[in-house]
């Protein structure tokens, strides 16, 4: 852990913005040679199409195919030569680009963050919350943010990763541990929670389908695995908290130069900051009264709060717009239209590296659907698991460990599971393991290897950690987060083990997690 804190008042902050980065060469030379950057997370994913595309060929010409049990259909690899994959990549592209839904959040996130940022807003706002924070409660209290930001889905990683960034670099600490600790926090707890989030919709859903094959009166309600994965949720901050403060954090202080200073001062104007995050916490209340209250326009006539959790980003977005403009007028630093305008185009130019990542992140996983080789080989892999005739423990984990890996390829929570539960939920059935045990053990290898999967929002918030790391590389950055991977899936599975163990209840509807006998 770094050295106690000093009045922030004394501190020099780093710029946030990458403005003074040729900087780094003068004050610390040997900073941009620290470590070779390797390749390019974008070359990764141009490969990776490369590899589908031969792949494909292969299938389509060895007649690669499976049953997908979810369906009861037999699906078989095209090649990405074939006719309909040809119509579907040149007439296609447009929408296989922009309709790829990162791409909406994370232009949106970076245009208002950026402009509240650029304004001062950010920078003078977490000066002043973080002014009497211990430093041991700012990791924890971003791991926590994290998790429960899983209410909104995939916003969790445009919204709570870039302000980690912030706040660690306000706080006197590399922004790159806080990018590291948020991303541990978001990705390695997405199968845990402490509040109900969408995913456990899809997941629980699809589980109650394929139990009532065995079943045809199994019931999964949402909260199944309430009890565990909110435990899950507690052991993977304290893990997080102990991975970044006793170990990364130093790792980092001394690979990584921090990113040149700009005069605290720059940012300090506390003129008009109550008055800023009144107008912000305004936005957010209206856009939460929207989604809460009854019979609001974000709420469903049935309650479904699903368009309501669709609007975080939006709210956000209009949020730091709103503030940021209240900001930058009562401080007299926009004066003018135009002045606003400039600083919303340097947001957008910031933006740039995002989006030639997501076109070809975007195609990657195209092509992936579009030939059928995730669909085949997760299919393939679910039966290979059933065929080898594992029971208990060692299946239990086989099975968590297969799910981690298939993370790597097809890393969508819901259609992986949508393709794994048909073969898996019966299966481990049969064995006396309850649907709900299945689930959670699904649930606790995703979360690992979300921190490793080349193919989701892994290289996404490797953009955001080079703006405070030029010389990081993909592999490096990688590299930083497999202590945490490995941790949360270790810690998570023993969690597992010994809730079974105890035969402790897994969620309020009173499913077990005993692997000897049956939980229902």
């Amino acid at each position: 852990m770094v050295a106690s804190r000093r009045a922030l008042s004394d501190r020099r902050l780093p710029d946030l913005t990458g403005r003074a980065e040729d900087d780094m060469d003068e004050t610390n030379p040997e900073g941009s040679s620290a470590a070779p950057r390797g390749i390019d997370p974008i070359s990764i994913l141009a490969l990776l199409c490369l590899a589908v595309i031969l792949l494909s060929m292969i299938g389509a010409a060895a007649g690669w195919s499976a049953i997908n049990l979810g369906t009861g259909e037999r699906v078989t690899v095209t090649s990405m030569f074939a006719a309909e994959n040809i119509r579907h990549l040149l007439a296609e592209m447009p929408s296989t680009f922009f309709g790829f839904e990162p791409l909406g959040m994370v232009v949106l996130i970076m245009l208002g963050a950026g402009f509240a940022e650029k304004v001062g807003l950010i920078g003078a706002a977490l000066r002043a919350a973080l002014k009497n924070v211990p430093v041991v409660a700012l990791t924890p209290a971003i791991v926590v943010i994290g998790i429960l930001a899983h209410i909104g889905t995939d916003a969790a990683y445009f919204v709570v990763i870039p302000f980690a960034g912030y706040a660690f670099a306000a706080a006197g600490r590399h922004p790159l541990t806080g990018i590291c600790a948020a991303f541990a926090g978001v990705g390695g707890g997405y199968g845990a929670n402490l509040l109900v989030t969408p995913t456990d919709a899809a997941v629980y859903g699809i589980t109650e389908a394929a139990a009532r094959v065995i079943d045809p009166g199994s019931t999964i309600d949402i909260l199944a695995n309430y009890f565990l994965l909110a435990s899950f949720a507690v052991l993977v901050t304290i893990i997080v908290t102990l991975v970044t403060d006793l170990y990364l954090e130093k790792r980092i202080e001394r690979r990584f130069p921090r990113p040149a200073t700009i005069d605290a001062e720059a940012i300090e104007a506390h003129r008009g900051l109550g008055i800023s995050l009144g107008v912000t916490l305004l936005i957010i209340a209206i856009g939460a009264a929207l989604g809460l209250a009854p019979g609001a326009p974000l709420r469903m006539p049935d309650g479904d709060l699903r368009p309501f959790y669709k609007s975080f980003i939006a709210i956000v977005f209009l949020a730091m717009l709103g503030g940021g403009l209240a900001f930058g007028f009562l401080n007299g630093r926009l004066r003018r239209d135009s002045d606003v305008y400039a600083l919303m185009q340097q947001a957008l130019a910031e933006t740039a590296p995002f989006l030639l990542l997501i076109f070809f992140a975007a195609h990657f996983g195209a092509f992936l659907g579009w030939t059928h080789l995730a669909e085949v080989g997760a299919a393939k892999a679910a039966a290979g698991l059933r065929d080898v005739q594992l029971t208990g423990v060692p299946l239990i984990l086989a099975f968590s460990a297969l799910t981690a890996l298939l993370n790597l390829i097809l890393p969508s929570t819901s259609a992986k599971w949508a393709i794994m539960a048909p073969t898996a939920v019966p299966m481990m059935m049969g064995l006396g393991i309850s649907p709900e045990m299945t689930a959670a053990a699904y649930r606790i290898g995703a979360s690992a290897s979300e921190l490793l999967t080349p193919t989701a929002m892994t290289p996404i918030v490797f953009v955001f950690a080079q703006r405070y790391a030029r010389d990081l590389g993909f592999g490096r950055f990688l590299g930083l987060m497999v202590p945490y991977a490995a941790a949360i899936f270790v810690g998570g599975l023993a969690l597992l083990f010994a809730w079974a163990s105890l035969d402790l209840p897994l969620g309020p509807s009173g499913a077990h997690a005993s692997l000897a006998v049956a939980a229902r």
